[in-house]
């Protein structure tokens, strides 16, 4: 099996829990997984995924659906912060032009 896969019990054995509660898991749609020829796999993102899951959960006594707002919230985070810096880079790219239109506007008033 490829690098990036791992199986449900390497999975679990990596973050010292069962397969019983990472199939829990699964059903509550907290972490997925990927079914290829010979089975249940996670790819690296998926076991990160998992992780958190697992430390939000058993670590910090978070419910299942806490864990799942957390994760949710998360994910908005993330793409807010990619929306700022795509503007960022926007604004950088047009800074020159910006500044030319603000000196106009100034001038004119």
């Amino acid at each position: 099996m490829p690098e990036e896969f791992r199986t449900r019990e390497e999975v679990a054995e990596l973050l010292g829990v069962s397969v019983r509660l990472l199939r829990r898991y699964e059903r509550l749609g907290l972490v997925q997984v990927t079914q290829i020829e010979r089975g249940t796999v996670y790819s690296r993102e998926q076991i990160r995924r998992a992780w958190s899951v697992v430390s939000l959960h058993r670590d910090l006594g978070i419910n299942p659906a806490g864990v799942a707002v957390i994760l949710q919230m998360s994910e908005q985070i993330r793409a807010l912060q990619a929306q700022l810096y795509e503007l960022l880079r926007w604004l950088r790219e047009h800074e020159a032009a910006i500044q030319r239109a603000l000196e106009e506007e100034s001038t004119n008033r």
